[in-house]
């Protein structure tokens, strides 16, 4: 029956994906060294350190981060499979929507993978390591001592928290345009207020990472108004020069 053949092909796709995951687990934890050693850059010492407190620790949080950034770099291939899978079924208006969504969506995840480890993990550490009291002239000495599963967690948290943030913001706006486009641009301020509180509710307790997150998705936000702007101008230019066309022949 068809159903069988749609349930065999979800089953193929389903087994790619374990396929990509196994092989991405397995080239991170033969390089597992360097990735901790990517992730103590941000300490901005010569020589990174962590501390553990458990025996079994260093094995838990390298299969925890591991699997976690198994994952991540895995979303790639998870989105072509997904785009595979839904867009032949669906109108046409509703694949070009998909379709920009999962570009979109494809460039946003490029853009992070490259900007949260060299700059927004950094000012995280900046920004807690601020609060030491090691100097001579303190009364007291307290001493940042990073835990390396705490670390882990908190870097683990901050790459899917930013991303789920910006593809909430990306799928309200594209959500809503998608009915009426004045619509969007009228709650051009609840989009702000809604982009404030996912940046709020899902970044670190940190003032410059919560704003640059609020900057970026405000900064995509505009960019996607001007192209629907652009987009309507052509169209209505596109429009008047037809009916001038047909104007002349009459």
């Amino acid at each position: 029956m068809l159903y069988k053949k749609y349930f065999k092909e979800i089953i193929y796709r389903i087994n790619f994906l374990c396929f990509s995951f196994l092989l991405n687990a397995t080239c991170l934890y033969f390089y597992r060294e360097e990735i901790f050693y990517c992730v103590g850059s941000m300490q901005n010492q010569e020589k990174a350190y962590f501390i553990c407190t458990n025996i079994a620790e260093v094995f838990n949080i390298t299969i925890y981060f591991i699997a976690n950034l198994s994952i991540y770099l895995s979303a790639l291939y998870t989105i072509y499979q997904l785009y595979a899978l839904l867009n032949p079924a669906l109108y046409k208006r509703e694949s070009k929507i998909f379709t920009t969504y999962l570009i979109i969506s494809v460039l946003v995840y490029l853009l992070l993978s490259y900007l949260t480890p060299k700059y927004a993990l950094k000012a995280i550490w900046e920004f807690f390591v601020s609060f030491e009291y090691v100097s001579d002239d303190s009364l007291i000495t307290i001493e940042n001592q990073p835990r390396l599963k705490d670390s882990i967690e908190l870097i683990t948290k901050l790459v899917f928290n930013i991303n789920l943030a910006f593809n909430l913001s990306i799928f309200l706006i594209l959500s809503i345009s998608s009915t009426n486009k004045n619509l969007s641009l009228y709650y051009r301020k609840v989009f702000y207020f809604v982009f404030l509180l996912t940046a709020t509710l899902l970044t670190p307790p940190d003032v410059l990472t919560l704003l640059l997150v609020y900057a970026f998705q405000i900064i995509l936000c505009e960019i996607f108004f001007f192209l629907m702007y652009l987009q309507k101008h052509l169209e209505l230019r596109g429009f008047l020069k037809r009916k001038n066309t047909i104007t002349e022949l009459n």
